[in-house]
């Protein structure tokens, strides 16, 4: 679930964590080794993160490099 609501807080919710991820992510890594430094996230959430930044304009994915806006 991207936004959160009364039942899931917002500190849990993939809003949140994708904030975080975007503000901890360095302007290009290999995809490998992004999925490898957040093992503790679940593959799913990680792809859901990857797709709203993507749709939102924050990141871009050339080959296996996730680059940074």
């Amino acid at each position: 679930m991207i936004l959160p609501n009364k039942d899931f807080p917002f500190l849990e919710s993939l809003l949140y964590k994708s904030i975080i991820i975007y503000n901890e992510l360095p302007s290009q890594i290999p995809i490998e080794t992004f999925y490898e430094s957040n093992i503790n996230i679940n593959s799913k959430d990680l792809e859901a993160i990857l797709i709203f930044l993507y749709c939102i304009k924050k990141i871009e994915i050339k080959e296996n490099e996730l680059i940074k806006l």
